[in-house]
C-alpha cells in the first residue's frame, strides 16, 4: 500500500502565542482507507538517503550546466539537428523497450532468453577468468576504455 504525505499548517487561536505548528498525516492514497499515523513533526530521512540525495542533486545540477553549454555554443543552424536525434533516440528506445517487453511476455521466449543469457554469462566469466594472459588482457581494455571515458 503506498502513502501520500499531507502537511496542514495550523497557526493557533491565543494571539500570545506565535508559533506555526506542523502536522504530518499519513494518509493511504486509496480512497475509503483508514488514516494510519498523525504526527507533529516532518518525517525525516536517513544520512545516508540524505547524502544520496544531496550527490544526486549536485551531479544532476553540473550535467545541465554541461548541456546548456554546450547549448550556447552549438551553432543556430545544427540546433534543430540536435533536437531531432535526442526524440529520434527516445522513440527508438521506447520500441526497442516495447519490443523485448513483448517477446518477453511470451512464456517459451522467456524462459528460453533466461538460459541463453546465463549460458552467454557463465562463458564469458569462464573465457576471461581462467586464463591469465586473458584476464590481464581484459584489465587493460577496461582500464583503457574507462580513460578514454573520463579523459585521463
Amino acid at each position: 500500500m503506498s502513502f501520500m504525505i499531507f502537511r496542514f499548517v495550523c497557526r493557533p487561536l491565543n494571539s500570545v502565542q506565535h508559533r506555526v505548528r506542523n502536522l504530518y498525516v499519513a494518509a493511504p492514497s486509496r480512497a475509503g482507507a483508514p488514516v494510519l499515523a498523525l504526527r507533529e513533526e516532518e518525517p525525516s530521512l536517513s544520512p545516508e538517503v540524505e547524502d544520496t540525495l544531496a550527490g544526486f542533486t549536485n551531479t544532476l545540477s553540473r550535467w545541465t550546466n554541461i548541456v546548456q553549454n554546450r547549448w550556447e555554443e552549438m551553432p543556430n543552424s545544427e540546433r534543430p539537428a540536435a533536437v531531432a536525434i535526442v526524440v529520434a533516440s527516445v522513440i527508438a528506445q521506447l520500441a526497442i523497450g516495447a519490443t523485448v517487453d513483448s517477446i518477453d511476455k511470451i512464456p517459451l521466449f522467456k524462459q528460453f532468453f533466461e538460459v541463453v543469457g546465463l549460458a552467454v554469462a557463465l562463458y564469458t566469466a569462464y573465457n576471461y577468468t581462467v586464463e591469465p594472459t586473458r584476464r590481464d588482457n581484459l584489465k587493460k581494455r577496461v582500464s583503457s576504455f574507462v580513460n578514454a571515458v573520463t579523459g585521463k
